[in-house]
């Protein structure tokens, strides 16, 4: 089977979802002007199957069976722009959602790059240059992005609509862990306490406040990590965790700008040691104490970058090529890329360093904002 470059596109496929990031709002008016659940789904249903099914459709799939089969780059960047815009619809409490829109966005880039190096000719059993197992790399990570969506997107449109009582309920019925509730409760109450912070103009309140609400979001994503995707992915079988231990000195960050595994592990002493994303404890280490701060400093000085890539995040969700997302209703909003941490640079300076230590300065410099380039064009900004 050849491969069509034109499948990068969309193919026949653009027209199955509404683009914008008024999806997701959209989907509750229609629901609350109807007066009953999205789906076909029976009111006896339970909590978690009636709002998986409102998951599944929030993506153009009509029912699990549907959303399995569907093609995961394409399914990709529908649900990276899905949590874009469950981020987007509520920024004060949906912290996980933003950041799993970038982590994603990565997943994405692995899949399609999985996907052309199986279509190079003369390389046996879809095995690259490198020796990696391409279309068992690719079957993992396409696993591991539907599976994560499937757990925590249904929880959250819960909790959105039914609040931390619903929660509860769920949690009673056996249909989510202790551990996720608890990070819920944080969640809710740190919420409440932002309402109220913010009434009474309380600055110190506030930021107690959003400290809990982050507190509770790490909550659900140290489980998703060290629980649902290490039994899901990593521990899969012996092959997977000897695959991920063979990509991880190349793992780069979701965040922009973020610190790569192997360099966060080289800033601690840790990278002599090897390297292995599939490790639960070197994983969590490098999203605890790198990625997880990256992303909140990027929201709380950065946001209208942030807020630009979840735009983007939002409207690239019916392209179906993950990695460079285009704003498909307003190609103007967007900017130049973040240079991107490289794996090995700071110990490949120290070495330099060592033997030229008179060498200049070899930090990347920053590229310029897309305003500033806008500045320097005909019809720019004075």
């Amino acid at each position: 089977m050849s491969w069509n470059p034109l499948d990068w596109l969309g193919g026949d496929d653009r027209e199955q979802v509404p683009q914008g990031a008024q999806r997701f709002e959209e989907q509750r008016r229609q629901h609350a002007a109807a007066q009953q659940p999205l789906g076909t789904e029976p009111e006896s249903a339970s909590i978690r199957e009636r709002y998986r099914q409102r998951a599944f459709r929030q993506v153009g799939a009509e029912s699990e069976q549907e959303f399995n089969d569907m093609d995961p780059r394409q399914r990709n960047t529908r649900l990276t722009g899905a949590y874009a815009d469950m981020y987007s619809s509520d920024t004060d409490t949906n912290k996980w959602a933003g950041m799993a829109a970038y982590a994603s966005d990565l997943v994405g880039v692995g899949i399609a790059a999985t996907e052309v190096a199986g279509q190079i000719p003369y390389l046996p059993d879809g095995m690259d240059m490198a020796g990696i197992d391409n279309a068992r790399l690719h079957d993992l990570l396409a696993r591991g992005n539907a599976g994560v969506y499937d757990d925590l997107m249904w929880q959250h449109m819960a909790m959105q609509e039914g609040g931390i009582d619903m929660m509860r309920a769920a949690a009673e019925a056996g249909e989510i862990p202790e551990q996720q509730l608890a990070g819920w409760e944080q969640i809710g109450a740190g919420r409440a306490a932002l309402d109220a912070a913010r009434a009474s103009g309380d600055e110190r309140a506030i930021a107690e406040a959003n400290d809990q609400v982050w507190g509770g979001n790490n909550a659900l994503l140290q489980y998703e990590q060290q629980v649902f995707l290490q039994n899901l992915v990593y521990d899969e079988s012996p092959e997977a965790r000897a695959l991920f231990a063979q990509i991880s000195p190349g793992m780069i960050s979701p965040i922009p700008g973020g610190t790569s595994l192997i360099n966060h592990r080289d800033a601690h002493g840790d990278s002599l040691g090897g390297t292995d994303v599939g490790d639960r404890d070197q994983r969590w280490d490098w999203i605890n104490h790198a990625m997880a701060p990256e992303y909140r400093n990027r929201e709380e000085h950065n946001p209208d970058s942030m807020r630009r890539d979840m735009r983007r995040f939002s409207a690239n969700a019916d392209t179906g090529v993950p990695g460079v997302p285009i704003n498909t209703e307003d190609p103007l909003d967007a900017e130049l890329p973040t240079m991107p941490d490289i794996p090995f640079l700071p110990a490949i300076e120290r070495t330099v360093r060592e033997y030229l230590p008179e060498l200049p300065d070899l930090s990347m410099p920053e590229l310029p904002s897309m305003r500033d380039v806008t500045r320097m064009l005909p019809w720019g900004d004075d």
